[in-house]
């Protein structure tokens, strides 16, 4: 099945009533903003149908798959498997760690506890909670996205206005000096209260 995946500018309370049922939930990113994910056909269509209602929808680029959907199990069930090899001992995670793939009242569960295979699977097939998680940053921390475009700032500054938010790529794939420089990085980590923070 070729999926995909999209963000629509709706909260999911309001937009499952209307979404066609191959269709799930699959993150959100504020109050306001959430993903869905399913067949790429389907999301085209109702793309188009949201689109025609003014309301909010952009197609992200997935590699036509749907990430953080049942669609997901077979390749989580094998990368699972390849996580066990590279994973061999679960590792306990610290209280610091906040999870976006578990729902905020099953952290205490026994398969959140632990960075493991099972914790791996979970990533990729069930739904991304970041706006639940973005609520248990402490104020005027230092934000850091991992990832190959930067795509999260604006909502976790929405959240947590007090942070500092940093990208590891900025927007012409160039490298983020700040993060990247030892001398940089250094720096963030001083809590000095500096007003460009």
């Amino acid at each position: 099945m070729s999926g995909g995946m999209a963000i629509v500018g709706l909260p999911w309370e309001t937009i499952q009533t209307i979404c066609p049922p191959d269709i799930y939930f699959s993150g959100d990113n504020s109050q306001n903003i959430i993903m869905i994910s399913g067949p790429s056909e389907s999301l085209k269509s109702f793309a188009k149908e949201l689109t025609e209602k003014r309301i909010f929808v952009r197609l992200l680029d997935t590699c036509e798959i749907a990430p953080h959907s049942p669609y997901m199990a077979d390749a989580g069930v094998l990368l699972r498997e390849y996580a066990k090899e590279v994973i061999p001992n679960k590792t306990l995670r610290s209280s610091k760690w906040i999870s976006t793939s578990v729902s905020e009242e099953d952290w205490d569960s026994p398969e959140a506890q632990y960075m493991n295979d099972i914790y791996v699977e979970n990533l990729l097939n069930n739904q991304v909670r970041f706006y639940q998680a973005s609520l248990h940053i402490p104020n005027n921390s230092v934000v850091i996205e991992v990832s190959p475009k930067a795509t999260l700032g604006i909502f976790v500054e929405e959240t947590v206005p007090s942070v500092r938010y940093l990208p590891c790529v900025l927007k012409k794939n160039e490298i983020n000096p700040a993060i990247f420089s030892k001398e940089n990085f250094k720096s963030l980590l001083r809590r000095e209260n500096d007003s460009t923070f």
